[in-house]
């Protein structure tokens, strides 16, 4: 919770913290021309969630295809149908109080899970939760390995958490891996992400990436497609800015969307979207055709233009923006 609440400040990224910072809670996430040139699009899911400091945190879209939210504002659960433009009123049922912050969710096996005061829980698919297990103790970060369905979690560590049993899941260590908010798996199931940003191999506790430092780091998603974003990691941040990362180091981060408030988890979409939290709203990222993110690829035809040389077009506009900066 307490790392939910503060983050550390970068002095080589104080320039994106204050304009961050700077954001209203209802500023609106937008794509950057970078972002555009690459494929990617942004749209509204839900809007208006109440705002205490912190909106909609924990969130996953749940086996019946229905999303669920936790809303830090009033503590509380609600279920969303999975379609965009809605605002809050909408949501299904009355929703369900006395859930308190800050865990991620994830859904496996049937069930949609997170945490409550530290520990595991399974909810119902109203948001109640239906079984709490003490024996488990997580809190914060929360993935799905789409590959085998076990749960990756925040221990303050990392765990692996077998769920094939709902009513007797069983937790292991990553060895020697670190926990944080934003915690992700790639599409493969091999390696595991946390806000570091550093990926381990899961079944070795290896560094395979990072750590690589990006201000105010929480949600993650990673790109799967045929394209030249096959790998590329997208980070929500605090600061109101999705940024793009290059795994292999090739290309400097990309900015590709900015202008919003403050995001924490996000959560993939079984369509290939990623579903991304901002203060008092929820925005859905897309990647364009043939690409999922924190997915497989959807089959949806043909893959979109989206080359090396339109990702050369978004590093170039960081290269204008630096320079710019730089005579200012």
């Amino acid at each position: 919770m307490f790392r939910k609440a503060i983050r550390t400040l970068g002095v080589a990224s104080i320039l994106t913290t204050a304009a961050g910072l700077a954001n209203p809670a209802s500023a609106t996430l937008t794509v950057t021309s970078q972002g555009a040139a690459l494929g990617f699009s942004l749209t509204t899911f839900v809007s208006g969630f109440p705002f205490s400091g912190l909106g909609p945190i924990g969130l996953a879209v749940e086996t019946n295809g229905n999303v669920l939210v936790n809303s830090v504002g009033d503590s509380s659960n609600y279920v969303f149908a999975n379609t965009d433009n809605q605002v809050f009123a909408d949501h299904i049922g009355a929703g369900v109080g006395g859930i308190s912050c800050c865990g991620a969710y994830a859904t496996s096996n049937g069930y949609t899970w997170g945490s409550q005061n530290g520990v595991l829980v399974r909810f119902n698919a109203d948001g109640s939760i239906g079984a709490t297990f003490n024996n488990i103790s997580t809190s914060n970060g929360l993935w799905t390995n789409s590959v085998n369905g076990h749960l990756l979690g925040d221990n303050p560590g990392i765990i692996d958490i077998d769920v094939s049993d709902p009513n007797a899941p069983v937790a292991t260590f990553v060895p020697g891996a670190v926990g944080g908010d934003g915690i992700t798996v790639s599409p493969d199931g091999k390696t595991v992400y946390n806000t570091g940003i550093t990926g381990y191999d899961i079944a070795t506790g290896t560094i395979v990436y990072g750590p690589h430092f990006v201000s105010g780091a929480d949600g993650m998603g990673i790109i799967s497609s045929s394209n030249a974003l096959n790998g590329n990691i997208v980070v929500n941040t605090n600061f109101g800015q999705l940024i793009l990362l290059d795994p292999t180091g090739a290309n400097p981060d990309i900015v590709i969307a900015d202008s919003g408030s403050r995001g924490d988890y996000t959560t993939p979409d079984p369509n290939g979207t990623l579903l991304i939290t901002q203060s008092d709203s929820i925005m859905r990222l897309s990647c364009g055709r043939d690409c999922g993110i924190g997915t497989s690829p959807p089959p949806t035809g043909a893959p979109e233009p989206i080359t090396l040389s339109l990702f050369g077009a978004g590093l170039a506009g960081v290269g204008a923006m630096r320079r710019r900066r730089k005579i200012a």
